[in-house]
Protein backbone atom coordinates (compact mmCIF):
# COMPACT_ATOMS: atom_id res chain seq x y z
CA UNK A 1 0.00 0.00 0.00
CA UNK A 2 1.76 3.42 -0.91
CA UNK A 3 1.45 6.24 1.75
CA UNK A 4 -0.91 8.87 0.38
CA UNK A 5 -0.71 12.89 1.85
CA UNK A 6 -3.36 15.48 0.38
CA UNK A 7 -2.46 19.35 1.52
CA UNK A 8 -5.16 21.98 0.63
CA UNK A 9 -4.08 25.16 -0.96
CA UNK A 10 -4.19 27.96 1.70
CA UNK A 11 -7.22 29.61 3.24
CA UNK A 12 -8.97 31.88 1.62
CA UNK A 13 -12.61 32.37 2.32
CA UNK A 14 -14.80 33.14 4.92
CA UNK A 15 -15.92 29.21 5.26
CA UNK A 16 -12.52 28.33 6.03
CA UNK A 17 -12.51 30.62 9.05
CA UNK A 18 -14.95 28.34 10.35
CA UNK A 19 -13.75 25.12 9.25
CA UNK A 20 -10.71 23.65 6.89
CA UNK A 21 -8.87 20.61 6.23
CA UNK A 22 -5.00 22.16 5.25
CA UNK A 23 -3.99 18.02 5.83
CA UNK A 24 -4.97 15.06 5.17
CA UNK A 25 -3.87 11.35 4.46
CA UNK A 26 -3.56 7.27 4.68
CA UNK A 27 -0.56 5.17 5.82
CA UNK A 28 0.36 2.18 6.29
CA UNK A 29 1.91 1.97 9.71
CA UNK A 30 4.32 -1.50 10.59
CA UNK A 31 3.22 -2.84 14.32
CA UNK A 32 5.28 -1.34 16.99
CA UNK A 33 5.48 1.94 14.99
CA UNK A 34 4.40 5.10 16.55
CA UNK A 35 1.74 7.00 14.60
CA UNK A 36 2.70 10.58 14.16
CA UNK A 37 1.07 13.65 12.89
CA UNK A 38 2.69 15.93 9.78
CA UNK A 39 4.73 18.46 11.15
CA UNK A 40 3.93 21.92 11.96
CA UNK A 41 0.20 20.29 12.83
CA UNK A 42 -2.68 22.94 14.16
CA UNK A 43 -5.85 22.73 15.54
CA UNK A 44 -6.98 19.19 15.94
CA UNK A 45 -6.44 16.02 14.42
CA UNK A 46 -8.39 13.32 13.72
CA UNK A 47 -6.48 9.71 13.80
CA UNK A 48 -8.90 6.70 12.57
CA UNK A 49 -7.76 3.05 11.61
CA UNK A 50 -9.30 1.28 8.49
CA UNK A 51 -7.77 -2.28 9.43
CA UNK A 52 -5.56 -2.74 12.38
CA UNK A 53 -5.50 -1.64 16.25
CA UNK A 54 -3.90 1.17 17.79
CA UNK A 55 -2.86 1.65 21.18
CA UNK A 56 -3.27 5.85 21.96
CA UNK A 57 -1.77 7.91 25.02
CA UNK A 58 -3.23 10.95 24.95
CA UNK A 59 -2.97 13.73 28.08
CA UNK A 60 -3.17 11.19 31.11
CA UNK A 61 -6.30 9.41 29.00
CA UNK A 62 -5.39 5.27 27.39
CA UNK A 63 -7.64 3.90 24.99
CA UNK A 64 -7.43 1.15 22.01
CA UNK A 65 -8.48 2.03 18.92
CA UNK A 66 -10.03 -0.83 17.27
CA UNK A 67 -10.34 -1.05 12.68
CA UNK A 68 -13.00 1.33 12.10
CA UNK A 69 -12.68 3.41 14.85
CA UNK A 70 -11.09 7.18 15.37
CA UNK A 71 -10.04 9.59 18.08
CA UNK A 72 -9.70 13.57 18.14
CA UNK A 73 -6.86 15.21 19.50
CA UNK A 74 -5.67 18.76 20.50
CA UNK A 75 -1.69 19.24 18.69
CA UNK A 76 -1.16 21.01 22.15
CA UNK A 77 -2.01 18.03 24.28
CA UNK A 78 0.74 15.55 24.77
CA UNK A 79 0.04 12.43 22.77
CA UNK A 80 1.39 8.67 21.59
CA UNK A 81 -0.76 6.68 18.90
CA UNK A 82 1.22 2.95 17.94
CA UNK A 83 0.28 0.41 16.24
CA UNK A 84 -0.24 -2.93 18.10
CA UNK A 85 0.12 -4.50 14.75
CA UNK A 86 0.48 -3.85 10.65
CA UNK A 87 -2.21 -1.20 10.48
CA UNK A 88 -3.87 1.08 7.41
CA UNK A 89 -4.14 4.45 9.41
CA UNK A 90 -6.24 7.77 8.38
CA UNK A 91 -5.42 10.74 9.35
CA UNK A 92 -6.58 14.40 9.00
CA UNK A 93 -5.95 18.22 10.77
CA UNK A 94 -9.37 19.96 11.24
CA UNK A 95 -9.19 23.81 12.06
CA UNK A 96 -11.75 26.79 12.65
CA UNK A 97 -14.49 28.17 14.85
CA UNK A 98 -16.62 25.08 14.26
CA UNK A 99 -13.62 22.50 14.88
CA UNK A 100 -13.04 24.09 18.27
CA UNK A 101 -16.62 24.14 19.37
CA UNK A 102 -17.76 20.54 17.97
CA UNK A 103 -14.49 18.71 19.40
CA UNK A 104 -13.02 20.76 22.34
CA UNK A 105 -15.34 18.26 24.65
CA UNK A 106 -14.35 15.25 22.35
CA UNK A 107 -11.09 16.16 22.92
CA UNK A 108 -11.15 17.12 27.05
CA UNK A 109 -13.17 13.76 27.83
CA UNK A 110 -10.77 11.11 25.21
CA UNK A 111 -14.02 10.26 23.92
CA UNK A 112 -13.45 7.56 21.16
CA UNK A 113 -15.70 7.32 17.97
CA UNK A 114 -16.91 3.68 17.45
CA UNK A 115 -17.75 4.56 13.37
CA UNK A 116 -14.98 7.46 13.22
CA UNK A 117 -12.73 5.51 11.11
CA UNK A 118 -14.83 4.59 8.33
CA UNK A 119 -16.17 8.05 8.80
CA UNK A 120 -12.51 9.57 8.08
CA UNK A 121 -12.32 6.84 5.32
CA UNK A 122 -15.94 7.47 3.58
CA UNK A 123 -14.35 11.52 3.37
CA UNK A 124 -11.40 10.93 2.86
CA UNK A 125 -11.12 8.86 0.31
CA UNK A 126 -12.55 11.22 -3.14
CA UNK A 127 -9.76 13.84 -1.85
CA UNK A 128 -7.12 10.95 -1.72
CA UNK A 129 -8.43 10.00 -5.16
CA UNK A 130 -8.18 13.43 -6.85
CA UNK A 131 -4.50 13.93 -5.11
CA UNK A 132 -3.94 10.34 -6.91
CA UNK A 133 -4.63 11.81 -10.36
CA UNK A 134 -2.47 15.09 -9.96
CA UNK A 135 -5.49 17.19 -8.69
CA UNK A 136 -4.97 19.94 -6.21
CA UNK A 137 -7.56 20.58 -3.27
CA UNK A 138 -8.57 24.29 -3.52
CA UNK A 139 -9.65 25.92 0.07
CA UNK A 140 -13.41 25.45 -0.37
CA UNK A 141 -13.66 22.03 -1.22
CA UNK A 142 -11.09 21.54 1.88
CA UNK A 143 -13.30 23.48 4.30
CA UNK A 144 -16.82 21.48 2.32
CA UNK A 145 -14.67 18.45 3.46
CA UNK A 146 -14.10 19.70 7.11
CA UNK A 147 -17.95 20.74 7.45
CA UNK A 148 -18.95 16.97 6.69
CA UNK A 149 -16.59 15.46 8.76
CA UNK A 150 -16.97 17.31 12.04
CA UNK A 151 -20.69 17.22 11.24
CA UNK A 152 -20.94 13.20 11.53
CA UNK A 153 -18.72 13.10 14.15
CA UNK A 154 -20.61 15.45 15.85
CA UNK A 155 -23.97 13.38 15.63
CA UNK A 156 -22.06 10.97 17.20
CA UNK A 157 -21.15 12.95 20.24
CA UNK A 158 -24.63 14.37 20.60
CA UNK A 159 -26.25 10.66 20.66
CA UNK A 160 -23.31 9.65 23.23
CA UNK A 161 -24.10 12.76 25.56
CA UNK A 162 -28.22 11.65 25.53
CA UNK A 163 -27.04 8.23 26.39
CA UNK A 164 -25.06 9.23 28.94
CA UNK A 165 -27.61 11.32 30.75
CA UNK A 166 -30.19 8.76 29.65
CA UNK A 167 -27.95 6.37 31.95
CA UNK A 168 -27.36 8.84 34.61
CA UNK A 169 -31.01 8.69 35.34
CA UNK A 170 -31.66 5.08 34.95
CA UNK A 171 -29.02 4.76 38.06
CA UNK A 172 -30.15 7.37 40.07
CA UNK A 173 -33.52 5.69 39.68
CA UNK A 174 -31.98 2.38 40.00
CA UNK A 175 -29.94 2.99 43.04
CA UNK A 176 -33.46 4.57 44.54
CA UNK A 177 -35.19 1.99 44.46
CA UNK A 178 -32.54 -0.13 45.75
CA UNK A 179 -32.04 1.75 48.78
CA UNK A 180 -34.98 2.00 49.96
CA UNK A 181 -36.84 -1.09 49.04
CA UNK A 182 -33.96 -3.95 49.26
CA UNK A 183 -35.28 -6.22 52.08
CA UNK A 184 -38.33 -6.05 49.39
CA UNK A 185 -36.78 -6.76 45.77
CA UNK A 186 -38.02 -10.26 44.69
CA UNK A 187 -34.69 -10.31 42.15
CA UNK A 188 -33.08 -8.49 39.62
CA UNK A 189 -35.19 -8.92 36.95
CA UNK A 190 -37.90 -6.78 39.41
CA UNK A 191 -35.97 -3.87 39.09
CA UNK A 192 -34.73 -3.82 35.09
CA UNK A 193 -38.92 -4.45 34.55
CA UNK A 194 -39.10 -1.57 36.27
CA UNK A 195 -36.96 0.55 34.54
CA UNK A 196 -38.24 -0.51 31.38
CA UNK A 197 -34.92 -2.64 30.46
CA UNK A 198 -33.31 -6.56 30.10
CA UNK A 199 -32.04 -7.97 32.82
CA UNK A 200 -28.67 -8.30 30.74
CA UNK A 201 -28.56 -4.44 29.94
CA UNK A 202 -29.28 -3.64 33.61
CA UNK A 203 -26.52 -5.41 34.83
CA UNK A 204 -23.97 -4.29 32.25
CA UNK A 205 -24.93 -0.49 32.68
CA UNK A 206 -24.85 -0.97 36.62
CA UNK A 207 -21.79 -2.65 36.32
CA UNK A 208 -20.05 -0.50 34.54
CA UNK A 209 -21.17 2.54 36.53
CA UNK A 210 -20.81 1.40 39.92
CA UNK A 211 -17.70 -1.17 39.52
CA UNK A 212 -20.11 -4.03 41.09
CA UNK A 213 -23.05 -6.40 39.91
CA UNK A 214 -26.71 -5.03 41.00
CA UNK A 215 -26.27 -8.36 42.75
CA UNK A 216 -23.58 -7.56 44.88
CA UNK A 217 -24.85 -4.15 45.81
CA UNK A 218 -28.16 -5.03 47.22
CA UNK A 219 -26.20 -7.89 49.52
CA UNK A 220 -24.24 -4.69 50.45
CA UNK A 221 -27.00 -2.69 51.48
CA UNK A 222 -28.68 -6.04 53.14
CA UNK A 223 -25.48 -6.81 55.11
CA UNK A 224 -25.39 -3.15 56.44
CA UNK A 225 -28.64 -2.72 57.20
CA UNK A 226 -28.73 -6.37 59.24
CA UNK A 227 -25.80 -5.27 61.38
CA UNK A 228 -27.54 -2.57 62.87
CA UNK A 229 -30.51 -5.10 63.51
CA UNK A 230 -28.34 -7.17 65.09
CA UNK A 231 -27.12 -4.62 68.20
CA UNK A 232 -30.45 -5.08 69.16
CA UNK A 233 -30.59 -8.13 71.35
CA UNK A 234 -33.97 -8.53 71.65
CA UNK A 235 -33.97 -9.89 67.16
CA UNK A 236 -33.36 -13.29 66.76
CA UNK A 237 -30.96 -13.85 63.99
CA UNK A 238 -33.89 -15.63 61.84
CA UNK A 239 -35.65 -12.15 62.34
CA UNK A 240 -32.81 -10.04 61.33
CA UNK A 241 -32.42 -11.91 58.03
CA UNK A 242 -36.36 -11.32 57.73
CA UNK A 243 -36.21 -8.00 58.12
CA UNK A 244 -32.84 -7.68 56.15
CA UNK A 245 -34.72 -9.24 52.82
CA UNK A 246 -33.23 -12.83 53.37
CA UNK A 247 -34.98 -16.05 52.38
CA UNK A 248 -34.23 -17.90 56.06
CA UNK A 249 -31.79 -17.51 58.88
CA UNK A 250 -28.88 -20.23 57.68
CA UNK A 251 -28.46 -18.56 54.00
CA UNK A 252 -28.31 -15.29 55.92
CA UNK A 253 -25.68 -16.55 58.69
CA UNK A 254 -23.63 -17.36 55.17
CA UNK A 255 -23.77 -14.75 53.17
CA UNK A 256 -22.94 -12.53 56.45
CA UNK A 257 -19.70 -14.51 57.73
CA UNK A 258 -18.65 -14.29 53.59
CA UNK A 259 -18.88 -10.33 53.73
CA UNK A 260 -17.76 -9.40 57.18
CA UNK A 261 -15.69 -12.32 58.06
CA UNK A 262 -17.83 -12.71 61.50
CA UNK A 263 -19.93 -15.08 62.61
Amino acid sequence: MRDLELRADAPDSRLNAFAYMPVCGMRYIPSQADVPLPEGAIGFGIIGTKAGTLSAHIGQTEMTIESGMAVALSVNIPYRIKAKNDCEVLYALVCGSVAECLLSDAVANGILFPNGGNILSMQLHPLLQSQQSGENCDSTTAGIAAFSLLAQLSRYGRQRSEEQSRSAMLMQTALHIMQEEFATIYGIQDIADRLELSEGHFIRLFSQTMGMTPGQYLTKLKIEFSKKLLADPSLSVGMVAELSGFSNGSYFGKVFRRATGMS
